[in-house]
């Protein structure tokens, strides 16, 4: 598995077409950029860090907030 390195973000992606949320944590800067392209997606940055955490389970806590 490769590792990238820093920095990170936790996110907020908005789906504009269904209203759906998800929350995304240790998103590597470039994944950010390549999200942001989409025009469906509205993407809000929560938090940043250096370290990916890699020592931790979850990679990824999708919630849904919304109607579909």
């Amino acid at each position: 598995m490769e590792y990238f390195r820093g920095p990170f973000f936790k996110i907020r992606v908005l789906n504009v077409d269904t209203g759906a949320i998800y929350v995304h944590n240790r998103v590597p800067e470039d994944h950010v950029g390549m999200i942001e392209l989409n025009s469906s997606l509205k993407v809000e940055i929560l938090s940043s860090h250096r370290n990916g955490g890699v020592d931790e389970k979850e990679v990824c806590d999708d919630i849904f907030i919304g109607d579909i």
